[in-house]
């Protein structure tokens, strides 16, 4: 859950599709989210480590992605209580 301070902490978006990428932002735009859009999850993992106040991380992960337990994995060990909410596509 995100907290009531929204608009203090940052939302890390994690998608190279820009279709997804385009309905987030739209929906992050009309509630006043503050967005950190990253290509790929080692991007996202160096914002997690450089201590920003996150809120939330929205993890787009393609179907058969390997890696995607082992981000998950390495997001947990850097910020235990940090919401992950992983999704997926076909690739």
């Amino acid at each position: 859950m995100i907290s009531d301070n929204v608009e203090t902490e940052r939302i890390v978006v994690v998608s190279s599709d820009s279709t997804v990428l385009r309905s987030i932002w739209s929906l992050g735009e009309s509630n006043g989210w503050q967005l950190e859009i990253t290509a790929n999850a080692w991007e996202a993992m160096d914002k997690v480590q450089s201590g920003m106040r996150l809120g939330l991380v929205l993890l787009d992960l393609p179907y058969g992605n390997g890696d995607s337990l082992h981000i998950v994995r390495w997001l947990r060990r850097l910020r235990p209580g940090l919401p992950i909410v992983m999704f997926g596509h076909p690739c």
